[in-house]
C-alpha cells in the first residue's frame, strides 16, 4: 500500500489504526486501499490529491474521532454518479475545490452527537456528508468556500468562480467534494481579496447577523424603532459582525432619518485587570464600532464563583439604564437583544430592554448547561418576547422552498436560489466591498496539521486573559499540489 495509498489518522494512529480497520471491516466497509477502480467513475482531474477530516462516532472530544486521510489517486477520480452532465441549476451536481473552511461550534457540536439536522422532516440534506474512505463516516465542516471547478463548462456556474457553501451538513472539511448547484452561493470575485480566509465564515456569521437585525424588531433613531441594540457575547463572531452590520447604511436610509442604532455589547472580563480590559474594550469598540463595551461581572454582586445563580447588582442595573436612555433620541431603553451566552447573562439583557413595547430577547446560542433566565416580570408586565433563531435552519428551510418552486413548470425554476437568500448574499457582498465589514480574525491551519489546530482551538476556549476578540479557526483545505498565493 505505501506509496500508493496513504491513510493516515492524525490523532492516535498508532493505538487506533488496527481498530479503524476492524470497524471497516465489520460494517462491510472497504478500506481506500481496497476500493475497486471500477467502482470510481473516470473524471477529469488527473494529478490532484484528495484529502478529510471525517469521525467514524462521536465523542465529547472531538480531538479523539477526527482524523486526517489523504490519497493522491483519488483525487483523479469522481466518485460513482457524478458524471458531470450539465443539467438545470435545480439538478446539476457541481464539483466545487474547497479553499477555507472555519471551525464553528457547530462543528464541535456535530462531532459531539449534540447538534440536530437543520432539515425538516421529509426533507434531508441534497447530498449525503459522507467521505471518500468509508462511505458510512461523515465528513466534518459545514461552511466555507472554494472555487468551481468542473469536467465540463457550465453555463450557470462558469470554472473558477468563487463561491460560498449555501446549505448546511455537506461536509465541507474536504480538498473537494460534489454538490447541488442550488447549494452553492456565486460570490463577486473581489471577495475573498477584501477578506482573506476569515471571510470563509461570513455567510453564516453575517448571515445570522443580518437576519436578527432585520427580521424581529425595526431599527433606527426615527422613534419608530429601537436606537440601542444589545447583546452579550460581542467579542464573538457573530457579535463582532452584528456590531458593524447595525451601523452600517442598511439602517440608517431615508426613513431612518435619525441614523443607524448604536450596539452596546456586554462581555466577559475574565482575569484581565481593570485596565487590560478597558484598553482591550476600546480596541473591539473601534474594530467593532460598539457605542461602548461592558464587563457583564459588573452587574452581579461578589459571590462564590460556584453558585448557580448569580446576584443582580440593582444599582449597577440602574445606572446601566440611565446610561443606556441616554444613547436614545427619546430616552428609551433598547427594544432588542440578542443573546448568546444563555443562564443569568441572558436574564441581565432582559431586564434592559423596554418595558411594553414588545421588546424581544433574540437567542442564536448558549453555554451548555446555562439555560436561558427569564424574570418573570419581564414576561407578565413588561410583555417582552423571547424568540429563538437558527441560521442553518432558515437557509435548509429557503432551499427547500426554492426546490418546491422549481417542481411547478409555472414558476421560476430555472432559479438557483430563493430571493431571500440571493438577498443576503448581495447585501453581505456590498457591505464588504463598499463599506468595510470586516471578518474577526482568523488563525489558518492547513487541513493535514489536523492535531495543531484542535490543540490551539482547546487552549484558547480555556484562556481567560488574551485578546478580547475572539480568532476563528479557519482550515485551508486546499491540496498539497495546489497554489496557496493569496
Amino acid at each position: 500500500m505505501a506509496g500508493r495509498h496513504l491513510h493516515r489518522s492524525v490523532l492516535g494512529v498508532a493505538r487506533r489504526g488496527c481498530a479503524a480497520a476492524a470497524a471497516a471491516a465489520a460494517h462491510g466497509r472497504p478500506l481506500a486501499s481496497e476500493t475497486p477502480r471500477a467502482a470510481r467513475t473516470a473524471g477529469a482531474c488527473a494529478g490532484r490529491s484528495y484529502h478529510e477530516v471525517s469521525f467514524s462516532r462521536c465523542s465529547a472530544d472531538p480531538s479523539e474521532v477526527l482524523s486526517y486521510r489523504s490519497d493522491p489517486s483519488i483525487g483523479d477520480r469522481d466518485p460513482p454518479g457524478c458524471s458531470g452532465d450539465a443539467g438545470t441549476p435545480q439538478t446539476t451536481l457541481v464539483r466545487v475545490e474547497m479553499e477555507h473552511v472555519p471551525w464553528n461550534p457547530a462543528d464541535a457540536n456535530t462531532v459531539q452527537g449534540r447538534y440536530p439536522s437543520p432539515y425538516l422532516a421529509p426533507h434531508g440534506p441534497p447530498v449525503p456528508p459522507t467521505g471518500r474512505y468509508f462511505s458510512k463516516d461523515p465528513v466534518a465542516g459545514s461552511e466555507g468556500w472554494g472555487r468551481v471547478a468542473h469536467p465540463v463548462p457550465l453555463p450557470f456556474l462558469p470554472n473558477g468562480t468563487p463561491v460560498a457553501l449555501g446549505l448546511p451538513g455537506l461536509g465541507t472539511m474536504r480538498s473537494s467534494l460534489w454538490v447541488p448547484a442550488s447549494a452553492l452561493l456565486p460570490l463577486p470575485g473581489a471577495f475573498g481579496a477584501a477578506l482573506g480566509p476569515a471571510g470563509a465564515s461570513l455567510v453564516q456569521l453575517g448571515g445570522t447577523a443580518l437576519r436578527m437585525l432585520s427580521g424581529f424588531v425595526p431599527l433606527g433613531k426615527n422613534g419608530s424603532g429601537s436606537s440601542v441594540v444589545l447583546q452579550n457575547a460581542g467579542n464573538s463572531g457573530v457579535g463582532f459582525l452584528a456590531s458593524q452590520i447595525a451601523a452600517s447604511s442598511l439602517f440608517r436610509g431615508e426613513d431612518r432619518a435619525g441614523g443607524a442604532p448604536v450596539m452596546v455589547s456586554l462581555v466577559r472580563r475574565g482575569r484581565r485587570s481593570e485596565e487590560s480590559f478597558a484598553e482591550a474594550a476600546g480596541v473591539l469598540e473601534r474594530a467593532g464600532k460598539n457605542a461602548f463595551v461592558a464587563a457583564e461581572e459588573d452587574f452581579f454582586l461578589p459571590g462564590d464563583a460556584c453558585a448557580k445563580h448569580r446576584i443582580v447588582d440593582r444599582e449597577a442595573v440602574r445606572a446601566m439604564k440611565e446610561r443606556l436612555r441616554a444613547l436614545s433620541p427619546d430616552g428609551s431603553l433598547p427594544r432588542l437583544a440578542l443573546n448568546a451566552v444563555g443562564g443569568d447573562s441572558a436574564g441581565l439583557l432582559l431586564r434592559l430592554l423596554e418595558p411594553g413595547v414588545g421588546s424581544t430577547l433574540v437567542t442564536y446560542g448558549g453555554v451548555p448547561g446555562a439555560p436561558v433566565s427569564v424574570p418573570t416580570p419581564s414576561l407578565v408586565f413588561g410583555g417582552v418576547r423571547v424568540e429563538g433563531y437558527w441560521h442553518s435552519r432558515w437557509m435548509a428551510g429557503e432551499h427547500a422552498r426554492q426546490r418546491d418552486r422549481g417542481s411547478d413548470a409555472s414558476s421560476d425554476h430555472g432559479r438557483m436560489h430563493s430571493p431571500s437568500v440571493e438577498q443576503l448574499v448581495e447585501t453581505l457582498s456590498g457591505l464588504v466591498l463598499n463599506e468595510g465589514l470586516e471578518c474577526p480574525p482568523a488563525r489558518v491551519v492547513k487541513l493535514n496539521d489536523l492535531e495543531e489546530g484542535l490543540r490551539w482551538q482547546s487552549d484558547l476556549g480555556r484562556t481567560l486573559d488574551g485578546p478580547l476578540l475572539r480568532t476563528k479557526l479557519v482550515w485551508d483545505c486546499r491540496e498539497e499540489g495546489a497554489d496557496r498565493a493569496g
